[in-house]
């Protein structure tokens, strides 16, 4: 609020500020950052320390929304910002999580690209959106770090968070008929954990997939060949499971 009164009449928090107001960066630093991104059409405007402002050729009404009293850009607009500042895994976790958390809808992005066609990062933008299961969503550190080394190896991209067999699974190739799950920080030692996690297994095994457990410390410590066996598991399946015929879907919920 102090960084938009500071700017003036018709400023609003933008871009990744804006993007962590709508929680739409994952926690951490990245979420909360030193200056404030403020956007505003203005062709003049002081100098604050602690803002990062961004002059816009317009800032529709529409555009803008409150959040308790503080003027922040929509959802949808602080995405086709982002877009071009941002590339790569940071972009797309944005766009998924967004649309996961039904902040924006298709037909909300496609109308306001069409606006900003001539925007930079628009077309990854739009690359984003077209992709084969749209934009990619992880639930933690170590699923974000296995999908970075799925995306290096060169791998088919796996659906995320799908859920399979009435289950929220980490990662699955319904084509290949192989599930991920990955261990994060937590080590699963309490009895009933350790018992979740067989049952899962069993379900997924009984459905036809070929079940992965990956840990932490594989993909930290020893990820070269911790992605050669995925690859080589994935290179061996070929049959797709009974359950993934027709039934598999992004799932969205936060938890398993």
């Amino acid at each position: 609020m102090a960084a938009t009164l500071a700017i003036g009449t018709g400023a609003a928090v933008s871009h990744r500020t804006a993007a962590g107001l709508w929680a739409m960066l994952p926690s951490g630093p990245a979420a909360s950052p030193r200056e404030v991104d403020v956007s505003v059409v203005r062709s003049s405007h002081p100098i604050h320390r602690g803002i990062r402002l961004h002059q816009s050729t317009s800032l529709l009404r529409s555009e803008v929304r409150h959040l308790g009293r503080i003027p922040v850009t929509s959802p949808v607009r602080t995405i086709v910002d982002i877009a071009a500042t941002s590339a790569g895994r940071d972009l797309e976790r944005i766009l998924a999580e967004a649309q996961a958390s039904r902040l924006v809808s298709g037909a909300e992005l496609g109308a306001q690209i069409e606006r900003s066609r001539s925007r930079p990062g628009i077309p990854r933008l739009r690359a984003l959106l077209a992709a084969s299961g749209g934009p990619r969503l992880t639930r933690s550190e170590a699923e974000e770090r296995l999908l970075a080394l799925i995306d290096e190896a060169g791998l088919a991209r796996p659906l995320t968070n799908s859920t399979t067999c009435g289950l929220e699974v980490d990662f699955v190739w319904p084509g290949h008929g192989v599930a991920v799950e990955v261990d994060g920080f937590a080590f699963h030692s309490s009895r009933d954990a350790f018992e979740r996690d067989r049952e899962r297994t069993q379900i997924l095994s009984a459905a036809g997939y070929q079940v992965v457990r990956v840990s932490w410390r594989q993909i930290v410590e020893t990820p070269a060949p911790t992605i050669a066996r995925l690859a080589s598991v994935l290179g061996r399946a070929a049959t797709p499971p009974r359950e993934s015929l027709g039934r598999d879907r992004r799932g969205t919920s936060l938890g398993r």
